[in-house]
């Protein structure tokens, strides 16, 4: 069988036809939708990306702080005793005689931490006296920090307070 001229024009321009629709079945519009998907789901990973890497920043520096702490508790002196040590700062800050009491605790945090609490209270000192005190526990060769801070006025002299002061220092238990 034959065909003319122009079935074969018709045959050849519907081949090509179909040819072209397969193309844009099978490659066209795949590629469209990937792209879409693209478009929508890029700017999601970007920003999820940022924010990992602000994590993974934060983790760092958490990381680093974590280990200056730990050299700094590996490196007080041994013989360091916080009872002591605070209790000359009360002669030198001359509030020997408003303290009400004084006494020590120790917890064990974990295997390698402990922590030894001393809490101090005082009664009828001034404002002046009590943040002399409080600044000069800056000159510890150990960690020391304030852990807990309470400070009322008198009720029969309101010109002088009361305060109770807790004071901790983390220890290594190895």
């Amino acid at each position: 069988m034959r065909l003319t001229r122009r079935e074969q024009f018709l045959s050849i321009g519907l081949a090509g036809a179909i040819a072209l629709w397969i193309m844009y079945a099978f490659l066209v519009t795949p590629t469209l939708a990937r792209l879409k998907t693209l478009r929508r789901v890029v700017p999601e990973k970007t920003i999820a990306l940022k924010e990992i890497k602000d994590k993974s920043d934060q983790y760092l520096d958490l990381s680093r702080k974590l280990e200056k702490l730990q050299h700094q508790i590996a490196s007080q002196p041994k013989d360091f005793v916080p009872v002591r040590f605070l209790e000359n700062l009360i002669e030198q800050c001359r509030l020997s005689d408003h303290i009400t009491s004084l006494e020590t605790q120790s917890q064990s945090l974990d295997d390698n931490y402990s922590e030894s609490t001393v809490t101090i209270e005082l009664n009828n000192v001034t404002l002046k006296k009590l943040v002399h005190f409080l600044s000069s526990l800056r000159s510890a060769t150990s960690l020391l920090q304030i852990k807990n801070l309470n400070i009322s006025k008198n009720p029969t002299e309101p010109h002088l307070l009361n305060s109770t002061i807790g004071i901790s220092q983390l220890l290594t238990t190895r």
